[in-house]
């Protein structure tokens, strides 16, 4: 593969990562914004674990891609 085929590729990656981490995102704010914590405002820790951890595991992945420029195959 080229270096733009490849530099594309990457730049595709990277927004597929950044809209799963708006969707997730959105997912944590209407979970917050739910009627169930207008009068109990706790949440439990797991459920906020279970929504943030893909977000920072996205997050890192789009960084790796972003940093390294992807699997820059350019000098094979």
């Amino acid at each position: 593969m080229n270096y733009i085929k490849q530099l594309q590729a990457d730049k595709a990656e990277a927004l597929d990562s950044a809209r799963s981490v708006e969707a997730a995102i959105n997912h944590l704010i209407s979970y917050l914004s739910c009627p169930k914590f207008h009068v109990d405002t706790r949440v439990q820790v797991g459920d906020l674990l279970r929504d943030l951890l893909p977000i920072r595991n996205d997050v890192t992945h789009m960084a790796t891609i972003l940093s390294n420029g992807g699997t820059n195959d350019k000098n094979i």
